[in-house]
């Protein structure tokens, strides 16, 4: 059983899903204007606030990395790590599209 789970897929997909998710959350559980989704991350974007919003929704990935190393999960642990590095790339290109608009 253990090898039909531990994929590098699933850590991809599982890293790469988990954020916006905790992002859309965020902006549910937190936010009471009347700013659509997208237009609270347009408005984030001006604000140079949208890193650090990816900061904090970027947390679940931590978690899910952690149980993985309990259970030894390698191969998910590694797919965690990389969609993890894609979204401080897209972190960073933001910070730096925000610097120059």
């Amino acid at each position: 059983m253990k090898d039909k789970l531990d994929k590098q897929l699933y850590g991809i997909l599982l890293g790469l899903i988990l954020p916006p998710i905790t992002t859309f959350v965020f902006y549910s559980v937190r936010y009471y204007g009347d700013l659509s989704f997208f237009e609270f991350l347009q408005a984030l974007f001006g604000l140079q606030s949208l890193g650090k919003l990816l900061s904090i929704c970027v947390l679940p990935n931590l978690f899910v990395f952690l149980i993985a190393m309990k259970i030894n999960y390698l191969w998910i642990v590694r797919g965690i790590i990389i969609a993890t590095v894609v979204f401080f790339v897209a972190g960073a290109l933001f910070g730096i599209i925000a610097k120059f608009d």
